[in-house]
């Protein structure tokens, strides 16, 4: 049911990366959605169409461009209206 890096509870977008050891808020204090979109690049879903993305790196994973420019995490936070 919630084997992702991020999901819905119901109430609100909950995370479960190593930024706390307990699932917490997405976008709450450390937790910045570089989880996400390393979830996003590992699965290569949406990065065939990234503009931060060529065929050797992703400028989020190397921490060029922040994570809240990535296209997976902002689809993902207007879906269930997290400020990220």
């Amino acid at each position: 049911m919630n084997s992702g890096i991020a999901y819905w509870n119901g109430r609100q977008a909950v995370c479960k990366c190593p930024a706390y050891s307990f699932p917490h808020r997405l976008g709450g204090g450390a937790c910045n959605g570089y989880f996400l979109a390393q979830e996003c690049f590992e699965n290569c879903i949406h990065c065939a169409r990234c503009d931060l993305h060529d065929t050797k790196v992703c400028e989020v994973m190397v921490e060029i461009t922040a994570p809240r420019h990535c296209p997976y995490v902002i689809e993902f936070c207007e879906e269930y209206e997290v400020k990220c």
